[in-house]
Parts: C-alpha cells; sequence; structure tokens
C-alpha cells in the first residue's frame, strides 16, 4: 500500500468513478438504495410531480427510485460513465429521469421543489468551490424548497473515530486505504487502492475538506438557507450528536 500523499489535485474527483473504484461503490452502496431513497423521500415530503435535482446523483440509485415514487427527477453529475448506468437503469426500472452531465457549481436555474446532495458527496472541493456549490443549490431551488445534504465527514461524525487504515472486499473487488487528518487545511486525505482477480491494481488519492456543523449550517445561512433539522439517522429521525456515523442537514431556501 502507498504512502498518503498531500499533495491532490483539487478536480481529483474528475474521472474518479471509473472502472473497479466505481464497481467498488455501486457494491458498497446498491444494497442499501432503497432504504435510503424511503428515507429521502420522507425527508422531501413532496407529493408526486414534484420537481426534485439529485446532484451529484452518481449512477442514480436514488433519483430512479424517487421517480418510482412519481416525483419529477433530473440527476447531474460529472462522470459520463455514471450516467450511462443510471440511464440504463432507469430504462430497466420503467421510469422517466432526465440525467444530465455537468458540474454541482453550474447547477441548472429552473426552480426546483428539492434538492437531494447525498452518498457523501459533499466537501470534495475547496472552500470556495463548496461556497459556489451551495450558491448553485439556491438557484436550483425556488423559494421554500428544500435541501437534503448527507455527509458522513463533518467534523464531529468523521474525527472521534478516525482509522488510520481501512480493508474491504466488495463484488470481488478489495478495497485497501490509509488516511491521514490535515489539520492545518482541515481535510481528510485518503490513499485508495483497488484490485480485483484479472485487473491491474486502481490508485487514487481523494480529499474531503471537513467542516464541523456550526461552519456548515454558517456556510448554509450564507448561501440563502435556513436549517431546520440536524439529523444522525435519517431512517429514524435521531438527531446528529458527537460520534454520529453521519450528518443530513435539511434546510429551506429563503
Amino acid at each position: 500500500m502507498h504512502e498518503v500523499q498531500i499533495h491532490v489535485a483539487d478536480d481529483w474527483f474528475v474521472g474518479f468513478h471509473e472502472g473497479l473504484k466505481a464497481k467498488f461503490w455501486r457494491a458498497a452502496s446498491e444494497p442499501w438504495a432503497d432504504d435510503e431513497a424511503a428515507a429521502v423521500a420522507a425527508l422531501l415530503d413532496l407529493r408526486a410531480g414534484r420537481r426534485v435535482l439529485d446532484a451529484p446523483c452518481g449512477a442514480g440509485r436514488i433519483a430512479v427510485r424517487l421517480a418510482e415514487r412519481g416525483l419529477d427527477v433530473t440527476g447531474v453529475d460529472i462522470s459520463a460513465p455514471e450516467l450511462e448506468i443510471a440511464r440504463a437503469a432507469a430504462a430497466e426500472r420503467g421510469v422517466e429521469v432526465r440525467f444530465e452531465q455537468g458540474d454541482v457549481r453550474e447547477l441548472p436555474e429552473e426552480e426546483f421543489d428539492a434538492l437531494v446532495c447525498w452518498g457523501n458527496s459533499f466537501g470534495y472541493m475547496p472552500h470556495a468551490a463548496t461556497l459556489d456549490h451551495l450558491s448553485a443549490c439556491r438557484r436550483a431551488l425556488q423559494v421554500g424548497g428544500r435541501l437534503v445534504l448527507d455527509t458522513s465527514t463533518a467534523a464531529e461524525a468523521v474525527l472521534p473515530g478516525l482509522r488510520d487504515e481501512m480493508d474491504y472486499d466488495l463484488d470481488d473487488v478489495r478495497m485497501r486505504a490509509r488516511q491521514i487528518y490535515d489539520a492545518p487545511r482541515s481535510r481528510l486525505v485518503t490513499q485508495m487502492e483497488f484490485t480485483a482477480p484479472g485487473c491491474e491494481p486502481e490508485r487514487s488519492a481523494v480529499v474531503h475538506h471537513v467542516y464541523t456543523v456550526a461552519e456548515l449550517v454558517r456556510m448554509l445561512a450564507q448561501s440563502g438557507f435556513s436549517v431546520e433539522e440536524l439529523l444522525g439517522d435519517p431512517a429514524s429521525g435521531a438527531r446528529f450528536e458527537l460520534g454520529s456515523a453521519r450528518l443530513v442537514v435539511v434546510a429551506r431556501a429563503v
């Protein structure tokens, strides 16, 4: 396993979800997709026909299931291969979802009723770009529209039990990772290696910028949101607390 590299390109996520990496992440997330989509739908609390933007949508596991509930869904992601898988999933399940390739900093300004940022897809970019992301989310929503944002790298969630190494096997793909907390820049830097029988190993360094809950609340306010709920378990509705595995923020566009 290679040492963790501190110097990682700001756009490291471009091209990340391909090959073994994408296969591993789909295997990790798909078993929970029905439960996750049900939790998202409950938090959105929208009647059929309302417009929802899922960004980034990845392979469409949430977008497709929201469309099955009668919502009018658009999915945006930077990965063309993931979008192709998403379109195939929508066709297989017999639902219509608009999937578009794009950057989360430049979302469609179409006055959606709700926006979903799910699957720990927040905080990839440096601070200024993250603010651009939140501002784009606000522009995509009508006044009163709801944002549901999911992250596993809020400081109070990730730091108390931070592990130096991780090792998982899913769908014949093995992922080994080493990570460090880069305190001067408040970011988690992870060096990942993916291997599978008959395949060349794939290695990537990834970054999650780490914010405290209070910092994130302030950033949302700065971007035009009012936070309504901070949840640690979206399925049960349990409030977020120190050591919760994830943070789910429910906010309104003001």
